[in-house]
């Protein structure tokens, strides 16, 4: 039986990202939570950063209109510091935790292939990647490229669950979020993820433009 659940709140939270122009964009994200916990959160949706408000609230939309029945729950967080997590992330590339590694995180509602598929994809290091058939290999599912490519597009806690660094085997990007276009917005987006990824595990790079990271900061 398939158990529904409501979101009761939603928090907000934004990024800066590059366009093919090199110009600057905002664009706003959105957590969705469920019931309050004792020692700790529910999550029910993750929203990825998104070109403007307009966009988030449409998918905001979808998901009062959605049956959900996926959740994750994490031990010993409350909704700011999950909040101020993604924050540091987007802004910073500060890392986030390992859901499957720490033992404070429980994911309910997924099939045994996508909680196989998200487990192997936090295994990849930060400010690295990792082509799909790294994956498919690690979970022992040979030529399973495509329905990892599928669980990659409906994974529901984004940046959490690290898809963004799942990439093609010739290394180009690849899609993010059900979109493969060079020129879309989510392969912007997938792209300054890992540049502020690969930014926070060489530091240095930092002082080679610190108006550049005034910017990027926010």
């Amino acid at each position: 039986m398939t158990v529904l659940i409501d979101v009761k709140s939603f928090e907000f939270y934004k990024m800066f990202v590059d366009n093919k122009f090199g110009k600057l964009s905002v664009y706003y994200g959105a957590i969705g939570f469920g019931e309050n916990q004792n020692n700790g959160c529910e999550i029910l949706r993750i929203l990825s950063p998104m070109p403007s408000l307009q966009d988030l609230y449409r998918q905001l939309e979808k998901i009062h209109e959605k049956k959900i029945r996926t959740r994750l729950i994490l031990q010993n967080w409350t909704r700011n510091q999950i909040t101020d997590a993604l924050t540091a992330f987007c802004q910073q590339g500060l890392p986030l935790p390992n859901l499957f590694e720490d033992g404070t995180a429980r994911i309910e509602g997924l099939s045994v292939f996508q909680l196989s598929c998200y487990q192997q994809t936090s295994r990849i290091p930060h400010g690295e990647t990792r082509p799909y058939h790294w994956l498919a290999e690690r979970m022992k599912k040979f030529g399973a490229e495509r329905a990892i490519g599928g669980a990659m597009r409906s994974n529901p806690f984004p940046l959490l669950i690290p898809c963004h660094r799942v990439v093609k085997k010739n290394g180009n990007l690849g899609g993010y979020l059900g979109n493969d276009s060079p020129d879309c917005w989510q392969t912007s987006l997938k792209k300054t993820l890992l540049d502020i990824e690969s930014l926070h595990n060489q530091p240095s790079l930092f002082s080679i433009a610190p108006g550049r990271l005034l910017s990027i900061a926010g």
